[in-house]
């Protein structure tokens, strides 16, 4: 009976240590971001580097087009210096989630990418990260 108390009273104290060294943060605890960038019809992608401090989860929504576009928008995870595909939405959308999912602390970007515009397009994501 008292090795089992010991033994969940290690798992317990373990798991608080991992928490106070930068384990896995609480998606609540994210910080958020937000950018606005133009693209040029036929341009370079917007590109936002970030750090994530902690493992935890990601999300990245596109929150506005303008002039309004009502068609898709392909927005990327990728790794640190904007190189090496993560997770790619090419078929993003205004006011959806465009990337989530479990993310370890590191340096990575965000990267949105013209699917065709015809003008120049300004558009604003929220990225939420640890």
């Amino acid at each position: 009976m008292h090795a089992r108390f010991f033994r969940s009273i290690a798992v317990v104290l373990v798991a608080l240590a991992a928490f106070a060294c930068g384990g896995i943060a609480n998606p609540s605890n994210n910080q958020t971001e937000t950018y606005t960038t133009i693209i040029q019809p036929g341009g370079n992608p917007g590109q936002h580097p970030f750090t994530a401090s902690k493992s935890g989860e990601i999300t990245v929504t596109v929150t506005n087009m303008n002039p309004t576009y009502n068609g898709y928008l392909s927005v990327a995870w990728l790794g640190a210096g904007c190189s090496g595909f993560i997770q790619e939405n090419p078929y993003a959308l205004v006011g959806r989630t465009a990337i989530s999912g479990p993310i370890q602390k590191g340096s990575y970007c965000i990267a949105v990418f013209d699917p065709g515009f015809i003008v120049p397009e300004a558009y604003t994501i929220t990225l939420s990260h640890p």
